[in-house]
């Protein structure tokens, strides 16, 4: 075994190398530097299998002496030593990259073998679990570079369509034709601001609610604005994020009561405003939306209705989102959606 000694008192040299030799069944290679200006040519060289290093030198002191050998030594495990009242010297250097230390005063033959063998089987397992954390954190990175293309071309693919549907839309001179394909065209297109959303993202996996809210309000108003409509709509939200299995639900039941509020909300009328609110209490995700339309049909159960939107809305909350959704009609109608938080562990 090559030790390299880094210090510079001539006593703690001689010490260290008596204690060594007097050690049976092992032989050890001691080279010495008394400074960091005479280390380098030793590190050039790639002959080392451990350091010891005291960290006061002539031409550097203290932890700045760890860094500096630590930066300059690569992979080879270091053995600081300390002095007999700063041992809390030596845990910070094990902090800062040491794999042990050694206090003068205390040192006997057995005990500095141990600790050089003890630091090199360290070393050596540090070095392994750095290649592994080096090779998964690769696997992840190929994983979310090919779950963004995937989404990427989802999203394509998904917008080729909407558009294809936009055309047929626009070229349509049934009215109720152009509603059921502006229904399609907008729930492709919220599924599509999804998966623009998890190719974009730096939070791989996690969408944020508000910004998804305010995208389905852009492309609802460039449909609707249109018509004659002018429809203020004010979003209250703090930073919610939702994993995609949570996301494209949530967007797709907001879409259904979003839609159906520009549609029907303001019959008869210019202007009305769409408040959002979202909340995150407890546990669980709180989605408010409200407008101050005309409100709902008289005798209106939700219970018993048979439409169409309804149903999807409770499919989504219900089924999908585990949740809840009630709906009431007073000075315009209030629709609320309640479901569990799920963890985005991505």
């Amino acid at each position: 075994m090559t030790i390299l000694l880094i210090e510079d008192n001539p006593a703690d040299v001689e010490m260290i190398r008596e204690l060594l030799s007097d050690h049976k069944g092992s032989s050890f290679d001691i080279v010495c530097a008394d400074r960091l200006s005479a280390v380098k040519p030793f590190f050039a060289e790639s002959g080392i299998d451990i350091i010891l290093l005291d960290l006061g030198l002539p031409d550097s002191q203290g932890l700045d002496t760890l860094r500096w050998v630590r930066e300059h030594a690569g992979d080879v495990p270091i053995v600081v030593l300390t002095m007999l009242d700063n041992e809390e010297t030596g845990l910070n250097a094990l902090k800062g990259g040491a794999q042990d230390y050694l206090v003068k005063g205390q040192m006997n033959g057995p005990l500095i073998v141990r600790s050089l063998r003890y630091a090199i089987e360290r070393g050596r397992i540090e070095k392994e679990l750095k290649k592994q954390r080096d090779s998964l954190e690769e696997l992840v990175s190929e994983k979310e570079t090919l779950l963004r293309e995937i989404h990427h071309r989802v999203k394509n693919n998904l917008q080729l369509i909407s558009g294809l549907l936009d055309m047929t839309r626009m070229s349509s001179k049934d009215e109720s034709t152009n509603g059921i394909l502006t229904d399609i065209m907008l729930k492709i297109q919220t599924m599509a601001q999804i998966h623009t959303k998890l190719y974009e993202s730096k939070r791989f996996g996690k969408i944020s609610l508000s910004a998804q809210i305010r995208d389905q309000i852009d492309g609802l108003s460039n449909i609707y604005s249109g018509k004659g409509h002018d429809i203020r709509c004010e979003v209250n939200s703090p930073e919610i994020f939702l994993p995609v299995d949570q996301a494209i639900p949530c967007a797709l039941a907001m879409n259904e009561v979003l839609s159906n509020a520009y549609k029907h909300a303001f019959k008869g009328r210019k202007k009305g405003t769409i408040r959002i609110s979202a909340v995150q209490e407890n546990g669980r995700i709180c989605i408010m939306i409200r407008d101050d339309g005309i409100g709902l049909p008289a005798h209106f159960d939700i219970s018993r209705t048979n439409s169409l939107g309804i149903q999807l809305i409770r499919t989504l909350v219900q089924h999908q989102l585990k949740g809840s959704f009630t709906v009431k009609s007073q000075k315009g109608t209030e629709t609320r959606m309640e479901f569990p938080a799920f963890t985005t562990g991505v």
